[in-house]
């Protein structure tokens, strides 16, 4: 759904203008962009993804045992995470993980790895951790970064063969078509929340499943 929605908004430019009407149905206006090689709407501008988000690499602190996500758990083509490794099966190359921040698999991009963190813990140097710099962007930088297009857009600039490469730079210089209230209007709908929540809740609830587990096989509970 939200996908559709992004679709519609920002590939087609057919956004609400109010009162039931849309910009592209109801004959807006366009202006032909030469960084992005398409019309946008008059009044729109164009960034990049680093005007609206921030990598973030913050140290992890080794003495503690936390839940780590790595490339491994990460799904193809899935936002939501739900299973973890744990932070002392690791010896190196651990930053700290920010719940709700946008994680991106920094090898091989198309496995199509863009995920929500749901919670605070650990991840690997070969995961990207990306913050919006406004709550208001974080919608539409997760629909971007988690669509077909960014994905292509990723193989086309990674290095490597067997293990291509993505950087984080390249990924931050992604050009977008940017309106700040039309933006805020996208991250104001509920399943933007939604996907946040049952993404943090799935999560709790497989922990909850694996602390029963082991009661209910030893006969400890009723």
């Amino acid at each position: 759904m939200a996908h559709a929605v992004y679709q519609r908004w920002f590939l087609q430019f057919d956004f609400p203008t109010g009162e039931g009407n849309y910009y592209k149905t109801n004959g807006g206006k366009f202006l032909f962009d030469c960084s992005l090689k398409k019309n946008i709407p008059i009044g729109w501008k164009v960034c990049s993804l680093s005007d609206l988000i921030s990598k973030v690499s913050n140290s992890h602190d080794y003495s503690m045992d936390l839940p780590t996500v790595d490339l491994s758990i990460m799904a193809s083509g899935d936002v939501s995470i739900n299973q973890f490794n744990r932070s002392k099966d690791f010896a190196t190359n651990l930053f700290a993980l920010e719940k709700g921040n946008i994680l991106f698999g920094a090898i091989r991009p198309y496995l199509k790895k863009c995920c929500v963190a749901p919670c605070d813990g650990a991840m690997t140097g070969t995961v990207y951790q990306f913050k919006p710099k406004s709550k208001n962007y974080f919608g539409y930088a997760l629909s971007t970064m988690s669509n077909d297009f960014f994905f292509d857009y990723a193989v086309k600039i990674s290095k490597g063969t067997k293990m291509p490469v993505v950087s984080d730079k390249d990924l931050l210089n992604f050009k977008v078509p940017f309106d700040e209230e039309i933006i805020k209007k996208f991250n104001e709908l509920p399943f933007i929340h939604l996907l946040i929540n049952t993404t943090m809740m799935s999560y709790k609830l497989n922990e909850l499943k694996n602390r029963l587990i082991p009661l209910l096989i030893n006969q400890q509970l009723a």
